[in-house]
């Protein structure tokens, strides 16, 4: 990059910079062994310590030249000592050695010729890169559609055997319906409701402190209404038969019917059949309580989304229950169904539903799971899951498989599953993870036939000499060619014309403005400028913030004058360009602009991120000439005012700067210089110029 002039006056002092020196005060100054009459030499950066100046020339240096003249003037070149293929040839006495000698001989003259020709090296490293990119593009290519394959093989596991953890929780609430559909269109419960009546209410049955009461009386007295052996038998048997229709015989392991939310009548009383030994799920502490009228937190809120919506089965759980220290199941749900029968009504918390009552049952969803074949299905498909509900915070196991603990992020996918329950998540995935185990092999594979296949084509390359250039962007060909070769680039130009321009107020316009804004705008600029830059024959150095560089002269050699007349034209219609050119929100954007001319050096710093730079008392003055610019003004040096009298086929309109009656202006480091406007630009025929000049 080039410094702009805030860096560069952080590495030079302008105080002690020197003007312009002639290339015969040059000759003067340096022994004849030091001129070099080379504009193209270079010098191995890294040998030479020395002064951080940019200036051209350096006026207090102890030697008769400083750093920059002793980068212009030391060569650095490679020499090539071609071996004896005679003397090699000579000592070859029998096969093997004869081998190793043709061996030797052909690395020598591949050696040779890759050092004559840097463009072979490269090209066959392009190749190899190319080879290696396209290579492991083709096998990232084919590592993602696996990768995309096996992501969409367990989303599809995960869909599918989520569907039927919906379909199977779904079926176990079937029952409820059932009984639901059985208690309204039968005639053995319907009297229970009247039966029990009102809490407190006359002839109903009383209120008793029972087996789960404190200190208030949420029991009610059912002798003689729920204790019947009929009714009870008859509810048995309702139960049974849905159970061995539906066939969920020890999954649902316990309903229960409350009219007027009292727990009347429970099946099995005591259920002790599908649970461990010694485990049981009991009824008798509960029958009779009053749900409805209880302070229970619990149940207040159960009844009233129960009874809220008719319709649909109140969930309760995931939960852990246990009988006597024994554990009846790890995941326990038990729903909750209103029986709507028209003409009856309840009351929880002071407001009425039209209801009869409710139902219940217990469902054992782990006995559920073990009795499918949902562990087979995804050990069959190599995945492992976890189905887990997040409640409050909480996470709630469901099921899972054995290794469902190494699953992580990055090596599974989170499936939603919609159920009566609400939202479940199945966690599906691969513990080795979905990428394939073949992609670092096959990676090294390609670089390996990479390898091979380049050193093959470079020796193609070297016999027949072909291809001999090379697409060059970033930088000039000259400085590429040097890289190549592991050479530092370094240039000296004797006089070249370079033009800074910035952004009049652009501080406090950004200062308005969103980044992205800021971006866009300066994007869209420069985007013109680099036409502009394109039509002139000029190159585009850097663009350093609002601050826009272009040089004539180089690296693409030209006169003096020449150069000056590209970059000026260039000025011009960057001038012209803004008048009419807006910003996307409107705003016109002033330039101001200097113009320099002289000598400078070039090259290129460092191995990171390379760029090709310009060093100089040239650049700094240029820089000069922009800061104390006025806007939509292009002012120049007074060595730019002498090349552009000497243009050919062009007149400019050149005003010389006058403040406060004084010709020029004051720049720091030089004192008081002379400088001039260029308003304008003729082109005109080269004899009517010449007559011009004459006159």
């Amino acid at each position: 990059m080039t410094f702009p002039p805030s860096e560069m006056n952080k590495k030079t002092d302008p105080e002690t910079a020197a003007p312009f020196i002639s290339d015969e005060k040059l000759k003067r100054v340096l022994s004849p062994s030091e001129v070099s009459t080379d504009d193209t030499a270079s010098v191995n950066i890294s040998s030479i310590s020395g002064s951080a100046t940019s200036s051209f020339f350096s006026s207090n240096s102890d030697s008769t030249y400083n750093i920059w003249s002793k980068l212009i003037q030391r060569r650095g070149a490679w020499t090539d000592d071609d071996d004896d293929d005679e003397t090699l040839s000579g000592s070859c006495r029998n096969k093997l050695h004869l081998f190793w000698c043709s061996v030797k001989r052909e690395l020598h003259y591949l050696t040779k010729v890759c050092c004559k020709h840097p463009h072979i090296p490269a090209i066959s490293l392009m190749i190899f890169a190319i080879m290696v990119s396209v290579g492991m593009t083709v096998t990232e290519k084919f590592c993602e559609s696996e990768t995309y394959k096996l992501k969409n093989k367990a989303e599809w596991v995960a869909q599918d055997t989520g569907k039927w953890f919906s379909d199977s929780f779904s079926e176990a609430l079937i029952p409820l319906f059932a009984l639901q559909q059985a208690v309204m269109h039968s005639e053995y419960f319907t009297h229970l409701f009247d039966a029990i009546g009102e809490y407190d209410a006359q002839n109903s049955a009383p209120a008793i402190l029972g087996a789960k009461s404190k200190t208030f009386p949420d029991y009610r007295n059912i002798s003689g209404i729920c204790d019947d052996e009929e009714l009870m038998t008859k509810f048995g048997e309702i139960v049974d038969s849905i159970n061995d229709y539906i066939g969920l015989n020890g999954v649902v392991v316990n309903y229960r019917l409350a009219p007027h939310s009292v727990f009347c009548l429970a099946h099995p009383m005591v259920n002790s059949d599908d649970f461990p030994e010694g485990g049981k799920l009991s009824n008798v502490g509960l029958i009779g309580y009053d749900a409805g009228i209880t302070p229970n937190t619990f149940w207040k809120n159960t009844l009233q989304n129960t009874y809220g919506m008719p319709d649909t089965v109140d969930l309760f759980g995931p939960f852990n229950k246990s009988s006597n220290g024994v554990v009846l199941s790890p995941q326990f749900f038990c729903g909750h169904l209103s029986v709507p029968v028209p003409g009856y009504n309840v009351t929880v918390a002071n407001s009425t539903y039209d209801s009869w009552g409710f139902v219940m049952h217990f469902m054992d969803w782990h006995e559920l799971v073990e009795r499918s074949d949902i562990h087979n299905r995804f050990e069959c498909e190599g995945l492992d899951f976890s189905l887990f509900k997040k409640a409050d915070d909480q996470v709630q196991l469901l099921a899972e498989s054995k290794n469902a603990h190494l699953l992580q992020k990055n090596n599974s996918i989170d499936v939603p599953i919609y159920t009566a329950n609400g939202e479940w998540i199945n966690r599906v995935g691969y513990v080795h993870g979905f990428r394939p185990r073949w992609h670092k092999p096959l990676d090294l594979a390609i670089v390996v036939i990479s390898l091979i296949f380049t050193l093959l084509l470079a020796m193609c390359l070297i016999e027949r000499q072909s291809h001999k250039s090379l697409l060059y962007k970033v930088m000039p060909k000259k400085a590429i060619y040097k890289l190549h070769r592991g050479q530092t680039v370094v240039e000296r130009f004797n006089l070249v014309t370079i033009f800074f321009s910035d952004i009049v107020g652009f501080t406090s316009m950004a200062g308005e403005m969103l980044p992205n804004q800021v971006m866009e705008m300066l994007n869209d600029l420069y985007t013109e400028l680099d036409k502009v830059a394109a039509r002139n024959g000029v190159y585009k150095v850097e663009t350093i913030g609002d601050a826009y560089m272009v040089v004539g002269g180089a690296p693409n050699r030209c006169s003096p004058s020449e150069a000056a007349r590209k970059v000026a034209l260039f000025a011009l219609e960057t001038m012209k360009l803004m008048k009419t050119f807006r910003t996307k929100d409107g705003h016109q954007i002033v330039l101001r602009a200097g113009l320099a001319s002289g000598p400078v050096v070039a090259g290129v710093v460092g191995t990171d991120m390379p760029r090709y730079c310009f060093f100089g008392n040239t650049v700094n003055l240029a820089s000069r000439m922009e800061s104390t610019s006025k806007k939509s003004k292009v002012q120049c040096s007074e060595t730019t005012y002498r090349l552009l009298r000497d243009a050919q086929n062009y007149v400019f309109d050149l005003e010389s700067r006058i403040e406060n009656g004084v010709h020029g202006i004051q720049v720091k480091g030089k004192g008081l210089q002379s400088t001039w406007w260029v308003n304008d630009a003729q082109k005109i025929e080269d004899a009517a110029h010449d007559v011009k000049r004459s006159v």
